[in-house]
This record gives C-alpha cells, sequence and structure tokens, in this order.
C-alpha cells in the first residue's frame, strides 16, 4: 500500500520538469558551488602554514671562516686582483618572523664597496659583511645542482 501522502501528487509525476523561459537553467559548475564549503576564517590556513614555517638562528663565525674572509678584505684592500667570480654564503634575515635562512649566492662582483660595507654583483644583489659567512674564488664556480 502506498503512502496517503504520495497519492495527492501521483497525477504530477509523469509531467516533465519545468523549465523557465525567462531564466535560463543555471550551469551545474554553478549549482554545486552554492553546496560547497566556504571558508569561515579567511586567512587562517596561511596563518597556519607561516607559523609552522622554521627559521635559523645566525651563528657566530667559525674561527677559520673568519680569517678566510679576513684574507679576501686584505687581498682587496692590498690591491690584488680577486676572481670576479664568487659564491658567498650569507644569512637572510627573514622579514616575518625572528631568525633567518643562510642562502648561496653565485655570480660576478660588480664592486666591493668598504664605507657601506657590502658587496655588490652584476645583477644588482647587495649583500653586507656582516652577513657573509664565507666567499670562495672561482672562474668556474658550477651552480649546486638540485
Amino acid at each position: 500500500m502506498r503512502n496517503p501522502d504520495i497519492r495527492k501528487y501521483e497525477d504530477l509525476l509523469d509531467h516533465p520538469r519545468h523549465e523557465s523561459k525567462a531564466h535560463p537553467k543555471m550551469p551545474q559548475i554553478d549549482r554545486a558551488a552554492q553546496f560547497s564549503p566556504f571558508a569561515a576564517l579567511s586567512g587562517f590556513d596561511a596563518m597556519i602554514l607561516e607559523e609552522g614555517r622554521e627559521t635559523l638562528s645566525r651563528t657566530e663565525l667559525t674561527p677559520a671562516d673568519a680569517e678566510r674572509l679576513n684574507d679576501f678584505f686584505a687581498r682587496l684592500e692590498a690591491g690584488e686582483s680577486v676572481s670576479r667570480t664568487v659564491r658567498v654564503t650569507y644569512f637572510e634575515d627573514d622579514a616575518l618572523k625572528d631568525g633567518g635562512m643562510y642562502k648561496i649566492k653565485t655570480g660576478e662582483l660588480k664592486r666591493v664597496d668598504p664605507a657601506k660595507r657590502v658587496l655588490i654583483f652584476r645583477d644588482k644583489t647587495v649583500i653586507s659583511f656582516e652577513d657573509l659567512i664565507n666567499i670562495e674564488e672561482s672562474l668556474n664556480i658550477e651552480e649546486p645542482g638540485f
């Protein structure tokens, strides 16, 4: 036996679905968007990722690293010719949180500015003496493979 409430609508079951002439049918992708979840806390995911991102603390130079940097700058000051292609390891402060990252830059030095205490590369990268950890001179330095 059928449900008594269904009997009221049995005459409608065989009729085609109504299609409005004034309002076109909504595309299925737009219909689905109505029921998709929304971000009640916009930016929360980005905040969680940023909080989980790790930074490193700046370490003190080892005596060997300090001596290598001093030798490089002493040769520059003495007017010796040094290789223009160098690989430097330096510390870059993080803009958003305490600490930073150690980076490696390989490139051609444009000049060394002792007054401002910076290295200036041909591509306009500027690295402060205080951020330097190591300098390697060579004409045939290759980028590390990843």
